[in-house]
């Protein structure tokens, strides 16, 4: 896989923070020429994160844009987005695969090399 020149990562605290929406956020990131957004709300309800990935993955279509859901596998898979990033702490991604299927974009956050070994037999790309 090859990942695009320009990522954004758009997190909900650092947006109102901000001012800002994740979805007025997430469509600026676009605008400038981001084709990759990852989604990130950590506090946020299932529901309310539900609701904000799907915003987010409505926007990316009009961009033709590649929208990932940070942590959740449920949600990434509910809100159509197209993929799932998780950490060392979150469901292993062989759990994750299962929820989001074949397809779906799934990355990793490794932060030692014995964890980027172990990364390498796992089923991300």
């Amino acid at each position: 896989m090859r990942l695009p020149p320009l990522n954004a990562i758009v997190d909900e605290d650092v947006a109102a923070r901000s001012g800002w929406t994740v979805a007025a956020l997430a469509r600026a990131c676009l605008a400038g020429g981001a084709t990759l957004l990852q989604v990130r709300a950590k506090r946020a309800a299932g529901g309310a994160y539900l609701r904000m990935c799907e915003e987010v993955v409505a926007i990316g279509r009009e961009f033709g844009a590649t929208i990932i859901v940070n942590d959740r596998a449920d949600i990434a898979r509910l809100a159509g987005a197209a993929g799932v990033h998780v950490g060392q702490e979150d469901l292993p991604a062989a759990a994750v695969r299962a929820i989001v299927g074949r397809e779906a974009i799934v990355g990793l956050s490794t932060h030692t090399l014995d964890q980027v070994r172990t990364a390498m037999g796992e089923p991300v790309e």
